[in-house]
């Protein structure tokens, strides 16, 4: 059977020169021959392509692509007895997975790794292989799903199967994808898309007769699969076979006798999407002025906005990776990735929301007791707090962290460094003016204390807004919550120069099991 037969000869490598990729339906004459070519697989940025009858195997390097591990590739190559698929993995140490040739004259998944020096010996996957015929092996993006193809007993013919990674990095007991996508006929050599569906070559009777077409299953929420359609024209062809589907980021390779090639199964290169442009929208209005929106892409993409419109449009590619970023004055910069999809047949519009927080900055801070003990508590909070003001009574402005004391207690430092940056972003609104045209900014702080907190002060007389604090007092988890959310406000204050904007401040208690946590937002002309 011809898939079996591109899995089974014996091949002679070399590395091919470096080819540039054609984004048109011709034929790629500089590789085709007149007898059968055909893609084997993709490592890396490498293409591994091979010639039936005059046994060589090859590996093309793609536009923009990575030249990695060429050594390791050359020898890999060499080696006739194991057909490379795909990368399993590059950490710690390189593993490609694909098939090796068995003495009954069949094939079974196994990888070989590199050491540094040599490649192993193949190790055959022995929870994924069968006494049947088993092979061209496909790798999830999230590295977490192998799918191959087997002619074990199943519904008929070759069929696809999938098998999930264990936590021990072992593979599990491979499930036939079920009868919405292997047939009676052949279903075989799968490969995955970026955004996780499959494609595959099969022979459905009821569509193509003894016809191998190129089609998509996808996966459901129940981890069923389904049929998901074929793959149309012209990536498919009306005349002829389309086989050993590899895609590289959104091009589609595959070999294809269809009429207008050399001569048997040449191979042939298709973008596999539709033209993508991607929206922006707000939540709400961007100001044009002292707005500034880049977007980076992993394609190559950079764009940048100094006067953002209320709509922004580029022209991106499915299954790339992009970022947007918006900085504003006043507001915490914000990030948004997204991967556009991939129709095979339409342009796509990708509408992507960013939402603009009315919040300047929030931060949650784990005030550390250190030296803590149920009886108590507040002593060694005081204590720690003492030792803050007397080290720092004298300071006129925040300090960086390089003028930081070393501190014998790290998660002292850590908190001192949360203070410190709480500092300097109220610094930050005091020298800018327009930040306020809307009020006075609000420190809204909350302390967090266990629901059943009962705790008794030992220290000394302390007044915190409402609340006063005298020695032998038993505080409830409430008051616990308020006495840190004020005793955070009184340090905060305490490191603030004068004159500074005005600040309204607003202290609250929150119960919660877990370590104390103190939480400080600070709002832009909030009520």
């Amino acid at each position: 059977m011809l898939q079996r037969s591109l899995l089974s000869k014996p091949v002679l490598g070399f590395i091919f020169p470096l080819w540039c990729l054609a984004n048109t339906a011709d034929s790629l004459r500089q590789l085709s021959t007149r007898g059968n070519d055909y893609i084997v697989g993709l490592l890396g940025s490498a293409l591994i392509i091979s010639r039936d009858g005059m046994f060589r195997h090859r590996a093309v390097w793609l536009q923009d692509g990575v030249r990695r591990n060429l050594p390791q590739l050359k020898a890999l190559l060499a080696d006739t007895t194991f057909l490379p698929r795909t990368i399993l993995s590059d950490s710690p140490q390189l593993t490609v997975l694909g098939t090796v040739n068995t003495a009954h004259r069949s094939t079974e998944l196994a990888v070989r790794r590199w050491n540094g020096t040599e490649w192993s010996l193949p190790e055959p996957l022995k929870e994924l292989n069968s006494s049947a015929w088993d092979g061209h092996p496909a790798l999830s993006p999230d590295g977490q799903w192998l799918a191959f193809a087997s002619d074990r007993p199943g519904r008929g013919g070759l069929d696809l199967y999938i098998s999930p990674r264990l936590p021990d990095g072992g593979w599990g007991t491979p499930q036939n994808l079920g009868a919405a996508v292997n047939t009676p006929a052949d279903e075989a050599m799968p490969w995955f898309l970026p955004d996780g569906r499959l494609i595959f070559a099969t022979r459905r009777y009821d569509h193509f007769p003894t016809r191998w077409k190129l089609a998509v299953a996808r996966r459901n929420a129940d981890g069923s699969w389904e049929w998901n359609a074929f793959v149309p024209p012209p990536l498919t062809s009306e005349d002829g076979n389309e086989i050993s589907p590899v895609v590289w980021h959104d091009t589609l390779f595959f070999a294809s006798d269809r009429r207008g090639g050399r001569g048997g199964y040449d191979l042939y290169a298709f973008p596999l999407c539709g033209p993508v442009t991607v929206v922006l929208h707000s939540n709400s209005p961007i100001p044009a002025a002292r707005t500034t929106v880049t977007v980076s892409g992993s394609d190559g993409l950079e764009r940048r906005w100094e006067a953002a419109p209320a709509e922004l449009r580029f022209a991106a590619r499915a299954f790339q990776h992009y970022t947007v970023r918006v900085h504003q004055p006043c507001r915490p910069p914000v990030e948004v990735q997204f991967q556009p999809p991939c129709d095979f047949s339409h342009s796509v519009v990708y509408h992507q929301t960013i939402s603009l927080p009315k919040t300047f900055v929030a931060q949650t801070a784990v005030l550390p007791l250190p030296g803590n003990t149920a009886y108590r508590p507040l002593t060694t909070e005081h204590a720690w707090a003492s030792v803050l003001r007397w080290s720092f009574q004298l300071r006129p402005t925040p300090l960086t962290p390089a003028q930081l004391p070393t501190w014998n207690i790290g998660a002292a430092q850590e908190t001192e460094l949360l203070l410190d940056s709480l500092v300097q972003l109220l610094y930050h609104l005091a020298g800018r003016p327009e930040c306020l045209s809307s009020g006075s900014p609000l420190v809204e702080i909350t302390g967090t204390a266990a629901p059943e907190d009962t705790l008794f002060y030992a220290g000394p007389p302390l007044s915190f807004g409402s609340l006063a604090l005298a020695p032998g007092m038993v505080l409830s988890g409430q008051q616990l919550a308020l006495v840190r959310a004020h005793a955070l406000g009184v340090e905060l204050q305490r490191r603030l120069p004068s004159p500074l904007s005005p600040l309204r401040w607003r202290f609250e208690a929150q119960l919660s099991s877990g370590n104390p946590v103190v939480i400080c937002r600070v709002q832009l002309g909030a009520d």
